[in-house]
């Protein structure tokens, strides 16, 4: 038996400066602290809007070399909270889709 799996993998764009000023973010590579976010992140406003040009110009760059590295997007768009995005592959065996995951992690981060 075979399992396939379509992993999409979330994430949030931030300047370099603000990243370098968050302790948390380069030590364990995430948020630990922070504010809620406006409306509980109930932004369709964000959610609908258009891709800033220099957004797509970084989501262009990943997919390029995602591909390169042989890991095919399927879709890229914004997400719900303020500079939050989303990429996800295509379906593939459940044992390479986490693999074309990790890779696409490591491209990202």
């Amino acid at each position: 038996m075979s399992y396939s799996l379509g992993v999409e993998q979330e994430f949030f764009v931030i300047k370099k400066k603000d990243y370098e000023a968050r302790t948390d973010l380069h030590q364990a590579g995430t948020a630990l602290y922070g504010a809620l976010p406006p409306r509980n992140q109930q932004l369709s406003d964000h959610y609908f809007g258009k891709v800033n040009d220099k957004i797509y110009d970084i989501l262009n760059e990943a997919e390029n070399e995602l591909l390169r590295l042989g890991v095919p997007l399927k879709t890229k768009h914004k997400e719900v909270a303020v500079n939050q995005y989303e990429v996800s592959c295509y379906f593939s065996e459940a044992a390479e889709s986490v693999e074309h995951n990790l890779i696409t992690m490591e491209v990202l981060r």
